[in-house]
C-alpha cells in the first residue's frame, strides 16, 4: 500500500516574527541608552556650570575681603571718605546696597541688576551688602552668580558676614 507522503517543512533559522521582535527589543534598548547618555551629559554640564558659578562667587567674596583688609575704596552714595572702614563705621548708609568689583574697589550699582562677568559668556554676578542678622558688627555680603541653560536660569549663592576687625 502506498500512502501519500505528507509534505512538511523542516524549519531552519528564525521566523520573521522572531526577527521583528528581536529588532524591536534592540531598538528599545538603544533608545534607552541614548536617553541615559543625553541626561548624563546635561547633568554633567549643569555640574560644571554650578562649579564655575560657585568659583566666581567665592572669588568675589575673596576680593571683597581683600578690599576690607587693606581698607580699600568703596564708591557709593552716602559714603564719607570712601574707604571700607568708613563705609561700615558706626553710621553706615542705608542698606542693602548693590555693588560690583572694579579695579580692586567696590563700586555701587544703582539697583540689583546682575553685571556680566568679564571673559565669561552667559555668566553674571550680583553683590549685595546688607546689615548682618542679629545686630552683629559688620556687614552681610551675598554674592549671586547667574547662568542660563536649556532648562532655564540658575544661580549659585554664597553669603558671609564681614566684621570690621582686622584693620590696621
Amino acid at each position: 500500500m502506498n500512502l501519500p507522503k505528507k509534505l512538511y517543512w523542516r524549519q531552519t533559522g528564525q521566523g520573521l516574527t522572531e526577527v521583528l521582535i528581536a529588532l524591536m527589543v534592540g531598538a528599545i534598548l538603544v533608545g534607552a541608552m541614548v536617553v541615559v547618555v543625553i541626561t548624563s551629559m546635561k547633568n554633567s554640564e549643569y555640574a560644571q556650570d554650578q562649579t564655575k558659578a560657585t568659583k566666581y562667587a567665592q572669588d568675589a567674596l575673596d576680593q571683597i575681603r581683600a578690599i576690607r583688609d587693606r581698607n580699600g575704596t568703596v564708591g557709593c552714595s552716602g559714603c564719607t571718605t570712601g574707604t571700607f572702614q568708613d563705609f561700615f563705621s558706626a553710621a553706615p548708609p542705608p542698606l542693602p546696597k548693590y555693588f560690583t568689583i572694579s579695579s580692586g574697589a567696590l563700586e555701587e550699582q544703582p539697583s540689583s541688576t546682575p553685571v556680566a562677568i568679564t571673559g565669561e559668556v552667559g555668566l553674571s554676578r550680583e553683590i549685595e551688602v546688607a546689615s548682618p542678622p542679629g545686630g552683629y558688627a559688620g556687614v552681610k555680603v551675598t554674592v549671586w552668580v547667574y547662568w542660563n541653560d536649556s532648562k532655564g536660569q540658575h544661580s549659585s549663592q554664597l553669603e558671609t558676614v564681614l566684621t570690621p576687625y582686622g584693620y590696621n
